[in-house]
């Protein structure tokens, strides 16, 4: 029997039932009430079934009712399904009926009743599971049609038919639905459900007047610019959870409305759609485009797109938990105390919040308390040096030069290549290639991989400081960007190291004015 999850299910007893009499009627029976699609979410399909079902228990004069509602199952697909043995089967999911099949075998109910065996089942499994119970228990089973009788072999005989009719005829509205879906994959256009992220601007219905449609050909620009932004972030070295923080921060939801999650954000930069490119059961179908303005003018370029999912694919990428930093040095600032001289690997700075009434935030060494600096005049000082190095006319110097690399033949060759490491280590599990030549083969094959993946790594680079080296707006634009891209810039662009200095009042001190000492922040542009 099935693990029964309740939450998918929901049993109902109806009031002012009829009372069981005579010694062969069931004094406790059980029905089965099942939707494959309820629209609205309003459980109105099962409820008209409940009505019948109390109306057939009345004539025939049974117990007390107990109907179990399965609204929303299908009952033809097929999921993976873990047995209480911990064995997996791909089965249909009917946790309702699979757990009124465990009552019934466990005498708790000594009656079955549905609408129509269609209602029932539509999977010949579920019936072969019911009727075994059924006919071993000697349970009386009805339905409003006539058409579950299950207790003789010429009825289960024909309950056979009906449930191989049906489907049968799941199968045809199954196919015919991926047909149609293909049909509209390969004219560019959106299969339905709920609207891609970017995509599906309102407009007017054309021959009815006030009447609004969702156009998912068109895009939604300030959905756009986020997705755009977020593919140059990752090919510049801005990790995911980076600009999860920041989307999260600025109150951008998801098509649902919820915060944005790394998965979810990875998901959408990944999606070939951003390109313009037609998608069908997970495939790229390859020569279509998406009609319409998306299609004319994807959202990113086909050879970004590959980069970032190159990017965000490659099993070799190196993922950070915990949480993103709100600083622009945390783990980035050097420590330039004495006795982290020399120190390898280099000593940097985290935020932390100092004792006292106040409790303001500071940069403290994370080897050792030997040095601090208050976070927000440090931060403000690197600032103000970042920026006017970048506003300098010759910081486009400072720009990695760019190449034209096919990064969809390098993806093709690196598959290649996996696959043919994988095909080496067959040979080798089944005798047929010794270790010695093993050795050699994947060897080759593995630096020839190491190069493809090397190649796959500089194409997908976006530097950083590009839009912002030798712009004289260099400040405004700083201002304007996510703490993410900013990082990746200091990291870039310059060394900080944070030194010691003497405590007490600096020279000049005037009532008022701070502590900080700007002497104490050196910013050195990083070796290239």
């Amino acid at each position: 029997m099935t693990t029964v999850t309740p939450a998918a299910y929901q049993i109902f007893t109806p009031p002012g039932q009829p009372s069981a009499s005579g010694p062969d009627v069931p004094q406790h029976p059980v029905a089965i009430a099942r939707i494959s699609f309820d629209k609205n979410g309003d459980m109105h399909g099962v409820e008209r079934q409940e009505d019948r079902l109390i109306k057939l228990n009345g004539r025939l004069g049974w117990g007390p009712l107990t109907i179990v509602m399965e609204n929303d199952i299908s009952g033809y697909k097929r999921r993976r399904v873990v047995r209480t043995d911990g064995t997996i089967e791909h089965r249909v999911y009917r946790p309702g009926l699979r757990a009124i099949i465990g009552w019934l075998d466990q005498g708790l109910y000594d009656g079955l009743l549905a609408v129509d065996s269609d209602r029932a089942f539509r999977d010949p499994y579920d019936l072969e599971d019911t009727a075994h119970v059924v006919r071993a228990r000697g349970i009386p089973q009805e339905s409003v049609t006539g058409t579950l009788r299950l207790t003789s072999d010429g009825d289960l005989t024909t309950t056979r038919i009906l449930t191989a009719v049906a489907n049968k005829s799941s199968m045809d509205t199954a196919r015919r639905v991926a047909d149609a879906r293909l049909d509209i994959a390969m004219a560019g256009g959106w299969g339905g459900g709920r609207r891609p992220f970017g995509f599906g601007m309102r407009v007017e219905h054309p021959t009815k007047p006030g009447l609004m449609l969702l156009d998912v050909t068109q895009l939604v620009e300030g959905e756009v610019s986020e997705i755009v932004s977020g593919c140059k972030g990752v090919l510049s070295g801005v990790s995911l959870r980076e600009q999860v923080a920041d989307l999260n921060t600025r109150a951008v939801r998801t098509v649902t409305g919820k915060p944005w999650t790394g998965q979810a954000w990875r998901d959408i930069l990944i999606r070939p759609r951003n390109a313009g490119l037609v998608v069908h059961r997970g495939q790229v179908v390859e020569g279509r485009v998406l009609a319409g303005p998306a299609g004319e003018n994807p959202i990113v370029s086909r050879a970004t797109w590959e980069a970032v999912t190159a990017t965000l694919t490659s099993p070799h990428r190196r993922t950070t938990p915990g949480p993103a930093p709100r600083w622009l040095g945390s783990g980035i600032y050097r420590c330039g105390h004495p006795d982290c001289a020399g120190r390898d690997p280099v000593s940097v700075m985290r935020v932390g919040t100092s004792g006292g009434k106040g409790r303001h935030k500071r940069y403290g060494c994370q080897v050792k308390a030997h040095l601090s600096r208050a976070a927000a005049p440090t931060d403000a000082r690197v600032r103000a040096i970042v920026v006017a190095l970048l506003a300098q006319p010759d910081a486009v110097r400072y720009l990695t030069p760019t190449m034209q690399v096919d990064t969809a033949a390098l993806n093709r060759e690196a598959s290649e290549l996996e696959t043919r490491l994988r095909t080496l280590g067959d040979l080798v599990e089944s005798g047929a290639m010794q270790g010695p030549d093993f050795q050699v083969r994947s060897k080759r094959v593995r630096v020839k991989l190491t190069e493809v993946r090397s190649r796959l790594e500089a194409a997908a680079g976006v530097d950083p400081l590009a839009g912002v080296a030798g712009n004289p707006k260099a400040a405004t634009i700083w201002d304007g960007l996510p703490l993410s891209r900013r990082r990746e810039i200091l990291k870039r662009l310059v060394v900080v190291t944070v030194l010691p200095v003497s405590n007490g009042r600096p020279r000049g001190w005037q009532p008022g004015g701070t502590y900080f000492q700007n002497s104490s922040i050196d910013v050195a542009l990083a070796p290239r």
